[in-house]
Parts: C-alpha cells; structure tokens; sequence
C-alpha cells in the first residue's frame, strides 16, 4: 500500500508549476494583457491565480506534514498574490 505521499505530490505540482511558469516568461507584455479564455480574466490574472493556488497549496502540505496548521489559504495568501503580481518576466 503505497498511502498519501505528499512529497512526491509537491514534486509534481511544483514541476507542473516550473513549466507553466516558463510559459508564462515566454509570452510578451501584451499577450499577458490579453483575454483568457476565463470571462474577464487576462491571461495574466490566471497566470497570478494559478501560481498562488499551487504556491499555497505546496505551502499547506509542506506544514501539515510537520504539524503546523498555520492557514495557508484566505487573508493569508494575500502577500504572496500581491508578490506574485510585482514578479517581472526575465529578459
């Protein structure tokens, strides 16, 4: 019985995480502008969305497996939504 194995699911999502990233840096300033297929989404307020979600989600597992149920999610995540929005692309 293999039961929960949750480092190697933060190794996934924190792979999955790394090339979605690589695209997001690939794409020009004004195609992070441009409409998602999200109704009155950007490509880069989903971009922004789906890094925080799987930031937080990582930062939840990684403190539930030491026992610290500090909350991840909620008011919590606002500073790491609002670091995310500031991150530039790489030249």
């Amino acid at each position: 019985m293999h039961g929960l194995q949750p480092r190697r699911s933060l190794e996934l999502l924190d792979w999955e995480q790394s090339l979605l990233g690589g695209r997001l840096s690939g794409l020009a300033p004004t195609e992070l502008e441009c409409a998602s297929n999200l109704a009155g989404w950007r490509v880069v307020d989903l971009g922004v969305h789906v890094t925080r979600v799987c930031d937080l989600i990582m930062l939840a597992v990684q403190r539930a497996t030491v026992g610290d149920m500090t909350p991840a999610f909620g008011p919590a995540a606002k500073p790491r939504e609002d670091a995310i929005r500031a991150m530039k692309p790489t030249e």
